[in-house]
């Protein structure tokens, strides 16, 4: 067979025009059932380009290709103009999809306030992410066409109204200008964007990157694009005007509580810090149904990206919350006991129902204990199929998934997701249904001192670990289910520098012994109720005779 010198996607931008008859469709009945829902241009519906093209003075329908949201056009464009040993620039705030392509791609990326490389790609944000500061992109495009390094400005939160902007790419013929319908027009699910350029040749790369990723966006949702393009000077007054107003009644509180921030020149997003540089952590902010995005995600330390449509009771609420390193998060690592997780050793004794009805109990307590608790509270949670049960009994929570791997893996990778919620982690597991919360306070309080806090099992392991770093080398040569795994653990601490403390013993329940005496602890303390109730359904003679 001849190999073909054009591919299908080729062919058809080549050849195939609006209102042709396409005897070679593979559309049932040949043509698909309407304008709505018929394969549209390589390039996207030409009246919604048009409407586009009318926000960048000096340019055309025929430079703009449109893309499944902005995103799908920086990762066609880092596909277009990146290959092994390509110098990026990449301003700060970069969206993934373009500099995580082009590291993958093999490209040398380097931070937004280098120098500009020749023969590269520079990539900024204009206004900057997630400050809302204008760039001088004038001088940026000039800097560029020296260089013959290709300008991409991701451009989603520019007020693109008349005498309002100046998109990259009417400064220069090689300049991409990245847009989208979301940012400034709120219409995030319809998930249209765009790349406009004078570069045809270019344009036609980024057309190319679209039609093997996706196909480029359905007819239907570019039509309700076109209609929403229709009213954008309307629209993006109005909420400009709103921003505006809501803006000085959360830059009101933000003075009173005495945090830091820039007014955003333009666009829906700033900055703020609080006075010590600390701010709510994410468990605190979900336990009271807020989310906000760290600053340090975008590369700046010690703030929190907000919006500038953020309603002022809700900002009331976030600056009074505890934040800071003294707020801690409290791990609970559990195991889906109605998925055949109980433990055997139990159930050769008691059966397998009893030792099932016990490890739910043992969790209904376990989490009873940590939302109790003045601390942030993550759940590691296993199996995976489980997640459903834990957001049932996981309340305020955050959940994670175990990974693979052995006890040691997974204690570890509790602790580290922990640990970027806040500055120190506890950690316990379900077999400590009467743990008192006096000792999971002394943990964190001797977090204060310590690098590493242990609570000594009387098996030889540990019922609780608590640190402020970390697990590095803490594991290594553990013998997990054995009599030797805390000794193990102090060993490797004092190797690897750690300053530690123990707490007061404890005994959990992994055999049939220690719940006989873990239900004499019960007796007289009421503690754990879900596990009491069990137990008096339990054989009492077998416990009693262990």
């Amino acid at each position: 067979m001849r190999e073909p010198t054009l591919d299908v996607l080729s062919y058809y931008e080549a050849f195939f025009q609006p209102g042709m008859v396409d005897i070679s469709s593979s559309l049932p009945g040949g043509q698909g059932s309407g304008a709505e829902t018929s394969y549209p241009p390589a390039t996207g519906l030409r009246s919604l380009r048009g409407l586009i093209a009318a926000r960048y003075p000096g340019l055309t329908a025929d430079d703009v290709v449109v893309t499944n949201g902005a995103s799908e056009a920086l990762a066609a464009s880092a596909l277009a103009f990146v290959s092994r040993g390509t110098p990026v620039m990449a301003a700060l705030g970069s969206y993934p999809s373009f500099t995580s392509i082009s590291a993958r791609l093999g490209a040398e990326i380097r931070p937004g306030d280098g120098e500009c490389p020749m023969d590269g790609v520079m990539l900024l944000n204009n206004p900057t992410v997630p400050g809302g500061q204008l760039l001088d992109v004038r001088a940026a495009a000039r800097l560029a066409d020296r260089l013959n390094t290709r300008l991409i400005c991701d451009e989603v939160y520019l007020d693109l109204r008349d005498g309002h902007s100046a998109p990259a790419a009417t400064l220069s013929r090689s300049a991409i200008s990245i847009g989208d319908v979301s940012k400034p027009l709120g219409l995030g699910g319809l998930r249209i964007g765009w790349a406009a350029t004078r570069d045809r040749d270019a344009l036609a790369s980024i057309s190319r990157e679209v039609q093997l990723l996706s196909g480029g966006p359905s007819t239907l949702a570019m039509e309700a694009a076109a209609t929403a393009m229709a009213g954008y000077e309307l629209t993006v007054s109005r909420l400009v005007e709103s921003a505006a107003e809501n803006a000085q009644s959360l830059f009101v509180l933000l003075d009173r509580a005495g945090w830091t921030y820039e007014r955003p020149a333009m666009g829906w997003t700033f900055v703020a810090r609080s006075r010590s540089g600390d701010v709510p952590s994410a468990g605190v902010l979900r336990e009271h149904r807020l989310f906000a995005v760290p600053s340090e995600v975008f590369g700046i330390e010690g703030g929190l990206r907000l919006s500038v449509f953020t309603p002022p009771n809700d900002l009331e609420t976030l600056l009074n919350l505890p934040h800071g390193r003294g707020t801690g998060t409290l791990v609970v690592l559990a195991k889906s006991p109605a998925r055949g997780q109980s433990k055997t050793r139990l159930a050769a004794m008691l059966g397998e129902d009893a030792a099932n009805r016990l490890a739910e109990a043992f969790l209904r307590d376990t989490m009873a204990l940590a939302l109790e608790a003045n601390e942030n509270v993550l759940v590691a949670f296993t199996p995976r199929e489980a997640r459903c049960d834990f957001e049932r009994l996981a309340g305020r929570a955050l959940l994670t998934e175990q990974p693979d791997g052995d006890l040691g893996q997974r204690i570890a990778s509790a602790v580290a997701t922990a640990l970027d919620c806040s500055g120190r982690a506890v950690l316990i597991g379900t077999d400590t249904p009467d743990l008192p919360s006096a000792l999971v306070a002394d943990a964190f309080r001797a977090l204060d001192d310590a690098d590493l806090v242990l609570g000594p099992a009387d098996d030889g392991g540990f019922y609780l670990l608590g640190t402020s770093r970390p697990l590095n080398g803490l594991f290594d040569g553990v013998a997990w289910s054995t009599a030797t795994v805390c000794e193990t653990v102090l060993a490797n601490a004092e190797k690897h520098g750690y300053r530690v403390k123990t707490l007061s013993r404890w005994g959990d329940i992994d055999d049939i012994g220690s719940l006989s005496a873990a239900a004499r602890r019960i007796e007289v303390s009421r503690a754990a109720p879900a596990t009491r109730r069990v137990l008096a359904d339990v054989k009492l003679e077998v416990l009693h005779g262990a």
